[in-house]
């Protein structure tokens, strides 16, 4: 961000301030103002498996895991294609263990797509454009509110391509 930018985002927090918390303020307006890609994907069942958020906290996960890569292709698929250094995935972004975490999240699912510069589909099943309809991502619950939800949503097959 250019100065202009910090002193607009700074007469917005203060005038936030006004009507609501410090605390609700600021992240509000930082999601407003913050560039980032969010994956749209299916959770790998089985071991080894996704990379969760207590594994990640932990640093205990399996690096040449099938989840681990997913990861790491995310990111890199962000940055190098949409030049996004941030990234949303659930899997290590949402603290399954917290029932209430768990619920914020939930209900801030459309939130975060709608926010976000670019959803990043990965098709893990799909090979090539004449497959796409049996990849398991289309029977999900999260595929319609996902779609809904991302003003710009890029499709991804297996290899990342």
């Amino acid at each position: 961000m250019h100065d202009p930018d910090y002193r607009r985002l700074g007469q917005e927090i203060e005038s936030e301030y006004q009507t609501e918390s410090a605390h609700d303020a600021i992240l509000r307006l930082i999601t407003k103002h913050t560039r980032y890609a969010i994956l749209s994907h299916t959770w790998i069942h089985g071991s080894p498996g996704e990379v969760t958020y207590s594994d990640w906290i932990a640093g205990e996960f399996d690096k040449h895991s099938a989840g681990h890569r997913k990861l790491v292709n995310f990111c890199k698929t962000a940055w190098k294609d949409h030049h996004l250094a941030l990234g949303w995935m659930d899997t290590v972004c949402i603290n399954k263990d917290s029932s209430a975490e768990l619920n914020e999240s939930i209900r801030s699912m459309y939130n975060w797509c709608q926010r976000s510069t670019v959803c990043l589909t990965y098709l893990a099943e799909t090979d090539k454009i004449e497959d796409i309809y049996r990849d398991p991502w289309f029977t999900r619950g999260w595929t319609l509110q996902e779609l809904l939800a991302s003003e710009y949503i890029k499709f991804y097959n297996k290899e990342w391509s």
